[in-house]
């Protein structure tokens, strides 16, 4: 990626390591398909970048991950790196992982962020709220949310 000083996006499909990817003090769009890194893996690639303004990051639909792949709470905390220059996140992961979307926003620590894309499969957007009465046992009452708050009621 040297020999093209000017480049400033890339796209990659089936990325398995940060080793793939070099250095590049231009890039400002980073799209990542069908891939599967580490933790370490994305802290390398969110330093390679500096100017990094838009990153994408999409697992393979059916993947078999192991251990040491990096959980979206570890992706989230890899990409606060570049919370000086990152606008755009686009998160999509296999529906083996699950996020509460509270923590994936209130995390993200960054004021420059302008769009947030997390696939809705691995939202957790649910919470099972027990009420307990000295009569009865009413059970448990699903209240689902959106960031904005309840938004109905089953």
């Amino acid at each position: 990626m040297r020999s093209a000083p000017n480049l400033h996006t890339v796209e990659a499909r089936g990325i398995g390591a940060a080793g793939a990817l070099t250095e590049h003090s231009n890039l400002r769009s980073l799209v990542l398909e069908r891939s599967v890194m580490t933790m370490d893996d994305f802290q390398a690639t969110m330093r390679a970048f500096p100017k990094l303004e838009s990153f994408t990051f999409r697992t393979p639909k059916f993947s078999l991950f192991e251990e040491a792949d990096a959980t979206p709470s570890q992706i989230r905390a890899a990409v606060m790196i570049r919370r000086d220059t990152l606008r755009h996140f686009d998160l999509d992961v296999d529906s083996a992982f699950h996020l509460q979307i509270s923590d994936l926003i209130d995390n993200l620590n960054t004021t420059l962020l302008e769009s947030l894309s997390v696939d809705s499969k691995n939202i957790i957007a649910t919470r099972y709220v027990q009420r307990c009465h000295q009569t009865s046992d009413r059970g448990a009452e699903k209240i689902s949310e959106s960031p904005q708050g309840p938004i109905a009621r089953t």
